[in-house]
C-alpha cells in the first residue's frame, strides 16, 4: 500500500501579505503609467499634431469632368492685410513676377465690366511662346468677408485657360490666398505632365503674392 504523504503546512499569513506587496511593486516598477493613469490621463494621450505652417503653399487638385487634365490649386497664409493682397492682384501689370516662367503681362483694354490682359511666356529656349489675353472680371465678393477675381481666355495659341484668386481676411493683419489655374494647351503633351506643371505655377504665384505683400518683391521672375 502506498505511503500517503500529509499535506504541506499552509504558508503564514505574513508570508503571503508579503509576497503580494512584492509583486505589486514590481508591477510598479515595470509599469509606471498604469500605477498612476487615472492621475495623469494628458500624459497617456498621443501627442498633439504640430501645427502646420501657413506661410508654405499646399497644394490640391479639383478633377474637372470631361478631362484628364484636372484644375489646380494653392494656398497659403499671408501676414499683410487683405486690402494690401488685393492690390497686388489687381496690379496686372504686374503678373510676369508672380505666374514663373511669364515674361510679359500688360493691360491692353480697360473698361468697367472687365480688363483685359495679354500674358506671354517664351517656351524651347525662346524659339516660341504661349500667349493669350486674359479677361478679368471684377472683383467679387466670396463667403462674404472675402474677395474673388476670375480670368479667362479671349484669345491666344492655347485651347482654354482661366485662374480664379480668393482671398480671405483671418484677422486685421494676416490673409488667406487661394489660387486655381486651368489650361488646355493643345498640344501632344500627357496630361499627368501638365498637372504637374499647374500645381507648380499655382504653388509659385502665391508665394509671390506672399512676397509682394510682405516684403515689396518677388523671387518668382528670378526662377
Amino acid at each position: 500500500m502506498a505511503e500517503t504523504l500529509p499535506p504541506a503546512p499552509a504558508a503564514p499569513r505574513a508570508l503571503l501579505l508579503r509576497r503580494r506587496q512584492a509583486v505589486a511593486g514590481a508591477v510598479v516598477l515595470l509599469l509606471p503609467n498604469l500605477a498612476t493613469a487615472d492621475e495623469r490621463p494628458l500624459l497617456d494621450a498621443a501627442p498633439a499634431a504640430p501645427e502646420r505652417d501657413r506661410s508654405i503653399a499646399e497644394n490640391y487638385s479639383v478633377a474637372v469632368e470631361g478631362s484628364d487634365v484636372a484644375r489646380a490649386g494653392a494656398a497659403i497664409g499671408i501676414h499683410a492685410p487683405m486690402a494690401d493682397v488685393k492690390r497686388v492682384l489687381l496690379a496686372f501689370h504686374g503678373y510676369k513676377d508672380i505666374f514663373p516662367r511669364l515674361k510679359q503681362s500688360r493691360v491692353v483694354n480697360e473698361t468697367p465690366v472687365a480688363t483685359d490682359v495679354y500674358l506671354r511666356a517664351p517656351i524651347m529656349n525662346g524659339l516660341a511662346a504661349i500667349w493669350g489675353v486674359a479677361r478679368f472680371q471684377p472683383v467679387q465678393s466670396w463667403r462674404n468677408r472675402g474677395i474673388l477675381l476670375e480670368g479667362a481666355l479671349v484669345s491666344g495659341n492655347v485651347e482654354k485657360w482661366s485662374s480664379a484668386w480668393m482671398a480671405f481676411p483671418c484677422g486685421e493683419r494676416r490673409t488667406l490666398l487661394k489660387l486655381e489655374l486651368y489650361c488646355e494647351l493643345g498640344l501632344p503633351i500627357p496630361a499627368r505632365i501638365i498637372n504637374k506643371w499647374l500645381l507648380w505655377a499655382c504653388r509659385k504665384s502665391v508665394s509671390a503674392v506672399r512676397d509682394i505683400a510682405e516684403c515689396g518683391r518677388s523671387r518668382v521672375a528670378d526662377d
